[in-house]
């Protein structure tokens, strides 16, 4: 059990830049041959090509997820939690996660559907943590609905992927007037003067650089179709 779960493991490490430089497309025989893996060793390890896939992108998700608690643990703002615009590894993991996500939204639907309700599902409840422990602290006005602000901040930390929005507006822009505009509608006084303090630390910070390397992430891997 120990041995198939080292040599699954292995199969993952070395398949992750695979997918990022080709995308999901590539074949199992591609695989094998370039992994120097048979394929009876690769179908062994995950029933499926899907299967494979799919904890492919549950790895990318959970680097995004160590990046996010790491980035939590340096600050004491929760307002910066929430929006963590000074997390550079989040924006790194966060551009490749999404990009294999893409990817597999238009390859293999299945697997995206059941990325997706994950990530949404974690997400939304972490929001939701963080909102009820802000009306606690008085950051956040104690009539908001929790379950629709933690549904509409999820849609808002995802809007840099928007491919609309994300052409013709700069990072900046995109903080500026869609996500602190929203944050100050449901913040009390203390609320915010911590957006204030993001807003300062934002100006610092090369959230275009962060955005670029976001679309170049999701471009790369789907270059095919774009």
């Amino acid at each position: 059990m120990y041995i198939k779960m080292d040599v699954k493991k292995k199969i993952i490490d070395k398949c992750m830049p695979l997918f990022i430089e080709n995308g999901f497309k590539i074949t199992m025989d591609s695989i094998s041959y370039t992994l120097r893996i048979s394929k009876r060793t690769i179908y062994e390890c995950f029933r499926s090509k899907e299967e494979l896939i799919y904890e492919i992108l549950l790895v990318a998700y959970n680097n995004m997820q160590a990046d996010f608690e790491a980035g939590n643990e340096k600050s004491n703002n929760l307002m910066e939690k929430i929006l963590p615009v000074s997390n550079l590894e989040l924006h790194n993991s966060f551009a490749l996660y999404h990009a294999l996500l893409e990817n597999a939204r238009r390859h293999y639907p299945a697997v995206y559907k059941l990325m997706f309700d994950l990530h949404i599902g974690e997400s939304v409840s972490n929001f939701s943590d963080m909102l009820k422990e802000g009306v606690k602290r008085g950051i956040f006005r104690k009539n908001i609905d929790v379950a629709l602000v933690a549904l509409s901040l999820f849609n808002i930390y995802h809007i840099e992927i928007n491919k609309i929005i994300s052409k013709d507006f700069t990072a900046n822009a995109i903080l500026d007037n869609i996500v602190l505009c929203y944050l100050r509608g449901i913040v009390t006084a203390n609320g915010l003067e911590l957006i204030v303090d993001i807003e300062k630390k934002s100006k610092n910070i090369k959230l275009e650089n962060s955005r670029q390397n976001l679309l170049k992430t999701i471009r790369k891997i789907n270059i095919d179709e774009q």
